[in-house]
């Protein structure tokens, strides 16, 4: 079903407003329901004009951040700065954005133009920061600021709006830019600070493209600071506007596609789907629906069952009237299952469970029945912390007659231990079905995959032959890692030309410093030397799990302690200095999110070339390609180093409909910066080889 810009199931819930009439005469009243989209689907007119409405979402709250440019100044500039520059140009009758880019401590040199009315000028010590964010010639807006708090987005879009925006007599908002990826940022911050938003192209009378968004701001929520265009904004009414709704016009039946539940920790359970922030309701029942469905049909197929048992597709429910039973899915909400008298509970997926609150509620609930049945069925999942694997080591326990309890039935189909995992022969243990229901050739393309592809081989594990893993799409083959650890002395280094890798990462835990250096005559041959950082007190912190780990490579020298509990930069800059001095640093790479900004500035003026790298798919792809491909041919020598070794096989990763990888810290079993500082240092690196030559340049065409 296409649904107000969203897709989703007949059965999904969305939680509305909907338009009836209380009695007879009466005037309409709206009141909040839960509703299926196949209800909406059956009803979405009343009197003929739509029924349902969605309330526009409040605004997207994050902590405050600390931004490397003012927000209100970054939004001046975006709005009407130089491209190439810090320098702006505004009406001499806005002055007023100059007096409030000084009141934010910037200095503001203008240049008078009489002609035009004009005022060209330069907002000092802002054009290197540009850089650093990759805006020169790049205009948008960087994710921290999308990232940051209500009041420095709603500064930001005041900047913006002071200069490229207006508001007409009716109280409608404008913001209009000939940079297509700016005017789309531009939307989707308004949509995150709860605005009704609309972006449409902008007649141009045959000159360059251009965007407008248009969208309505009430007097007490100024998104002006320039007085003349703020006192246009109109003053609320008291009562419900078209801009605090979307309505419901349409539900239409489109092609079905691969869908899957989420899970959303939230009181009201509610959560905000499609570019456009609808809220909607949160889907942990489908997980569920999908046991009742084969259910449903099996009730269906049997006249037997058919006679004894009501079927209520719409609204999820079998039940049995004279024994006042019913079989009805439920959601993995813990916080609303209390009160269950529950004779049969089926638990699917049980490794997706983040808590073992769910089953700790059933279990409970069960309390009141003499011969209650509790069903879990999974595959293996990879938190060895969880319900889950708690109760795989019970059952295997059982199975290995080690834990006695006749109340307790296992089964669990998996490869044995020393079982080579691509052996088709090993593959039935863990698929009963293999040849029926689980065909072979999609086993053998998916296993092939996974022998090329390190990122796909603990997905197969863990779906198809059923074992339990570190981390979910595994990156690196330690295998393959340890088989080129190499010898890398550090003196033999000196002088020989190396690129960089900072990943400052948490202040409140490890950063990595990574250099590599190509060999002369094989520059894809690289060694590879990190240092690593951790605050002291991450070493005696008990929730630390790390902890012994870490104490034992500070003793070994692969972990330099800073002193208190958090990361101190100067002992960074210093160490990054220090080598610059003793080998032939070329540049780096420094991770370009605000915590990094400071430092990179204070080493681009001790004369260092440092260069802001992002760590999304754009920036990551072509690094992490390459990476994997010299690890493969392996060229990477990393002497062996344990800190970077325990991080090689934490690394987990992210890949895009393209088939390209980013690391993927939140996934990662453990800490992984020290990969990502080598991936970023092996992007300088890459940068500086020569293009390979053709054979056929050296050789020319052979002709047979």
């Amino acid at each position: 079903m296409s649904f107000a810009g969203c897709s989703a199931t007949d059965n999904h819930l969305w939680t509305v407003e909907k338009r009836y009439t209380p009695r007879k005469g009466a005037s309409q009243k709206y009141k909040t329901v839960t509703v299926s989209t196949d209800e909406i689907a059956r009803s979405v007119t009343y009197g003929g004009r739509p029924r349902y409405r969605i309330k526009v979402a409040d605004p997207l709250r994050f902590d405050p951040k600390p931004l490397p440019i003012d927000p209100y100044v970054l939004g001046v500039w975006l709005g009407d700065g130089r491209n190439n520059r810090g320098a702006i140009v505004i009406e001499k009758g806005d002055l007023e954005i100059v007096r409030e880019i000084e009141k934010r401590g910037y200095a503001f040199s203008p240049h008078y133009s009489a002609k035009q009315n004009l005022v060209y000028g330069t907002i000092l010590g802002i054009r290197t920061v540009l850089r650093q964010m990759g805006l020169i010639e790049n205009k948008h807006i960087p994710d921290v600021y999308k990232m940051a708090s209500v009041e420095q987005r709603m500064d930001l879009l005041r900047g913006l709006m002071d200069t490229d925006g207006t508001v007409t007599k009716s109280g409608e908002c404008r913001f209009v830019s000939t940079c297509k990826r700016l005017a789309r940022d531009v939307y989707e911050l308004l949509l995150g600070l709860g605005f009704k938003a609309h972006i449409r192209p902008a007649p141009t009378n045959g000159r360059s493209d251009a965007w407008i968004i248009t969208f309505k701001a009430y007097h007490d929520r100024p998104v002006f600071c320039l007085s003349r265009k703020r006192e246009r904004q109109i003053r609320r009414n008291g009562l419900s506007t078209k801009a605090q709704y979307r309505w419901i016009v349409a539900v239409e039946e489109v092609e079905p596609r691969p869908a899957r539940c989420i899970a959303v920790d939230s009181p009201s359970h509610l959560f905000l789907a499609g570019d456009r922030l609808i809220p909607t309701h949160n889907t942990k029942r489908d997980q569920a629906k999908i046991v009742w469905d084969e259910a449903a049909n099996m009730v269906k197929r049997s006249p037997a069952l058919a006679k004894r048992v009501k079927v209520l597709s719409g609204k999820a429910n079998m039940h049995i009237t004279e024994t006042r039973s019913k079989f009805e899915p439920l959601g993995a909400d813990a916080d609303t299952l209390d009160g269950l008298n529950v004779h049969g509970a089926i638990v699917d997926e049980l490794h997706a469970h983040k808590t073992r609150a769910v089953w700790d509620v059933l279990e409970t609930a069960t309390g009141a029945r003499r011969q209650p049945l509790m069903f879990a069925i999974t595959t293996a999942g990879t938190d060895q912390n969880s319900i889950c694997y708690e109760l795989h080591e019970y059952a295997a326990g059982i199975l290995k007659g080690t834990v006695q309890d006749d109340t307790f039935f296992a089964y669990i189909a998996t490869i044995d231990e020393g079982d080579d995992w691509a052996d088709p022969k090993a593959w039935a243990k863990a698929n009963p079905n293999l040849g029926v229901s689980v065909k072979l050739d999609d086993l053998e393309r998916k296993c092939e995959k996974a022998k090329k592809l390190p990122a796909a081989q603990n997905t197969f594990l863990r779906l198809h032959l059923n074992v339990w893993t570190q981390q979910v799409n595994r990156w690196i083959d330690l295998a393959l890692w340890d088989e080129q650890a190499g010898i890398v002395v550090e003196e033999e280094l000196r002088g020989r030309i190396c690129y960089g890798g900072l990943d400052l990462s948490s202040v409140q835990d490890i950063t990595a410093w990574v250099l590599v250096f190509p060999h002369e005559d094989d520059p894809e041959t690289v060694d590879v030397l990190c240092r690593f950082w951790v605050p002291e007190a991450r070493l005696h912190d008990d929730h630390n799990r790390y902890r012994d780990q870490y104490r034992a490579w500070a003793r070994q020298g692969y972990l330099k302690v800073i002193p208190g509990n958090v990361i101190d930069y100067s002992f960074i800059k210093a160490q990054v200095l220090k080598d610059a001095q003793t080998f032939r640093l070329v540049d780096l790479n420094i991770d370009r999110l605000f915590q990094s900004h400071q430092l990179a500035v204070e080493l681009m003026e001790e004369g260092l070339t440092v260069v802001g790298m992002g760590q999304g798919f754009t920036s990551m792809a072509a690094p992490m390609k390459e990476f994997g491909r010299r690890l493969l041919a392996r060229k990477i020598r990393h002497g062996g180093n344990p800190v970077l070794r325990w991080m090689a096989d934490n690394v987990a990763v992210k890949q895009d409909a393209a088939g390209n990888l980013k690391p993927d810290k939140a996934s990662s079993q453990g800490k992984i910066d020290g990969i990502v500082a080598l991936v970023m240092a092996l992007d300088r690196a890459m940068r500086h080889e020569q293009p390979r030559r053709s054979v056929y340049e050296e050789r020319g065409i052979l002709t047979l």
